[in-house]
């Protein structure tokens, strides 16, 4: 999917509040963190990035302390000592600095997942899905977003092996770069000098390097009645989009018969291509 499309994409997911992770997976530097912070500015909503690699478990679960229950009665001594001499002490967690604070809105971007520490991953686990770090629940207002690179053959990236039953709890989107989106962007006053799109735009293979990867995804239940069935209820995955986006969630197989089965049991808006290229199929 072109890097501009999954901005689309995921500008759906926060404007419906559809409370779904996409995890965009693609080469070093095509634009995934700075789409999401793009869309943070254009919809006037806060911006958050995290980077995992550097975190460690009391980073993002905060730092246990203790607080009396109501009971509590608690005494110094002439050393300064503080005792509690009846009732009891229960262990809360501090919420840390960066989580959103209620009343908020804003898109959060967790970067380099197969880059944290086993812990750490383990950490956001149920964050992903149910919104819930630990002790802390996220606002209502927010949405996640996964960022990472490939696992390639060649081992160009340092990253980790990520567990199924992680994965299966987002939409996976495999994300390149595309020349005219990086132009549009670029053209942008005070973004990019002349002289260097300029290049670009008679050198456009100077651009990137293609790499090739593959980034398994496998169909479950809970794909098709979880994932899927939150984004078909809020109609939030783009008509041209939808073979990408369902192979990011139920695999290429499932998503190709999907497509064909709602092609041959319902009617579907008919989009230009459709009439330019294929008038006589669908001329119905």
């Amino acid at each position: 999917m072109r890097i501009d499309d999954a901005k689309r994409y995921i500008k759906n997911i926060i404007e419906k509040q559809t409370p779904v992770t996409v995890a965009m997976v693609g080469p070093s530097g095509v634009g995934k963190s700075a789409i999401e912070k793009q869309l943070a500015q254009e919809l006037n909503i806060q911006f958050l990035d995290l980077r995992l690699a550097t975190q460690e478990p009391s980073d993002l679960i905060g730092i246990p302390y203790q607080k009396c229950t109501e009971d509590c009665k608690v005494i110094t001594d002439k050393d300064g000592n503080r005792q509690v001499i009846h009732g009891t002490h229960e262990t809360h967690w501090a919420r840390p600095a960066w989580f959103p604070k209620p009343g908020t809105r804003g898109v959060i971007c967790l970067e380099e997942l197969n880059r944290a520490p086993n812990d750490v991953r383990q950490c956001i686990f149920q964050f992903i899905w149910d919104r819930v770090l630990h002790t802390q629940v996220l606002p209502e207002g927010w949405t996640v977003v996964l960022s990472m690179n490939p696992e390639t053959d060649d081992g160009s990236y340092q990253v980790e092996t990520l567990d199924k039953a992680l994965i299966r709890r987002c939409s996976v989107v495999v994300v390149e770069p595309n020349v005219a989106a990086w132009e549009k962007w670029a053209n942008i006053p005070g973004n990019v000098p002349p002289e260097i799109t300029g290049f670009i735009g008679t050198h456009k293979d100077m651009l990137f390097v293609p790499e090739k990867f593959v980034f398994p995804v496998t169909r479950t239940p809970a794909s098709w009645g979880d994932t899927l069935s939150l984004l078909w209820k809020d109609k939030v995955m783009p008509q041209d989009l939808e073979y990408e986006i369902l192979s990011g969630i139920v695999g290429t197989e499932a998503a190709a018969l999907f497509i064909k089965y709602m092609d041959k049991n319902y009617e579907r808006p008919v989009n230009g291509e459709e009439v330019l290229k294929d008038f006589s199929d669908v001329k119905d």
